[in-house]
């Protein structure tokens, strides 16, 4: 079997509050009535407990009283990478989404998810999914939206023709290569990337790729 579909036969919840700890724990153990359940009220038992003996499946709270949640997902991700955690937190704003789903964590809920649909979401982990509460899922759609909205809006200050010699010199071609492929002299293309660097509000060939690749005009196959 898939150890990603396996039934986990310990389950960790990390969660500072009683009694939010111990309702955690007890739809822990109505998804998996064959595990063994045990919560934890700070980062630094959690990771006792990771060490002594790794669970299958962690619900990790990120805001406790030593430290960040996602301090043990790190650690667990380093030392025990068959641990699957999944957050449960109350904050649903992208400077904690993102930074746990770096970390490692399998799955972002939060603590107002009705019981039967966070029992759900727990269970889902069994199915490779990556379970998310709504709110959240729509403000990881809505960042990457926003992103190629904004993507669009820069390409959109730019000429079809800096559009060509921004591709042409951050595919690696130099600007007398450029010239030559354009037709125009080499002072001209000098001319038309200094007034990219300017419409761009860059200043350096890194940042002039950086910009190129979010613009999609990178060629990837390297031609």
């Amino acid at each position: 079997m898939n150890p990603l579909h396996a039934q986990p036969t310990r389950i960790l919840v990390l969660e500072d509050h009683p009694d939010a700890r111990q309702w955690f724990c007890a739809v822990a153990a109505r998804a998996f009535p064959q595990a063994l359940v045990h919560g934890v009220p700070n980062l630094a038992e959690a990771r006792s407990e990771l060490l002594a003996s790794p669970p299958q499946l962690a619900l990790v709270d990120l805001g406790l009283p030593d430290g960040s949640g996602l301090e043990f997902i790190e650690t667990a991700v380093a030392l025990k990478p068959a641990v699957r955690c999944l957050v449960t937190t109350v904050y649903d704003d992208e400077a904690h989404v993102f930074p746990a789903l770096r970390a490692g964590a399998r799955g972002y809920l939060l603590k107002d998810e009705p019981e039967a649909q966070m029992l759900e979401k727990i269970l889902s982990i069994t199915r490779d999914e990556t379970p998310l509460s709504p709110s959240v899922a729509t403000m990881i759609l809505n960042h990457f939206v926003r992103g190629a909205r904004d993507n669009l809006a820069e390409l959109a200050l730019l000429t079809e023709r800096e559009q060509d010699i921004l591709r042409a010199v951050t595919n690696g071609y130099t600007l007398a290569e450029v010239a030559a492929r354009s037709g125009i002299t080499r002072n001209t293309v000098h001319t038309h990337v200094k007034r990219i660097y300017s419409k761009l509000n860059i200043g350096s060939r890194s940042e002039a790729v950086l910009a190129a690749t979010r613009m999609g005009l990178v060629d990837r196959n390297g031609s």
